[in-house]
């Protein structure tokens, strides 16, 4: 739901890509800190290949019946990069 930090308007977000996926908590240690980690990785792949990248410290923004949200932070470069804000619209396909 953001490009480099900046939220998209919804007509925006509605043609954007969408990934259909498993999606998948766990926790990482970066920089010798615990910190949680949600992955979309496409169940199709073996290896489970992520489709988007990591959002990393995932908080719960909204919860309805077929939809939830998730707000955290992506990481460009890699571990070394800056963090940024990232959002995520997950819906039942």
């Amino acid at each position: 739901m953001r490009v480099r930090g900046r939220r998209l308007s919804w007509r925006d977000i509605s043609n954007a890509p969408h990934f259909v996926g498993s999606l998948h908590s766990h926790r990482e240690e970066l920089d010798r800190f615990p910190i949680h980690v949600m992955s979309l990785l496409d169940p199709a792949d073996p290896g489970g290949k992520p489709l988007v990248p990591d959002l990393f410290d995932p908080v719960m923004t909204g919860f309805s019946t077929n939809a939830f949200g998730f707000r955290g932070f992506e990481l460009l470069n890699g571990h070394d990069g800056p963090a940024i804000i990232q959002e995520w619209y997950c819906s039942q396909a």
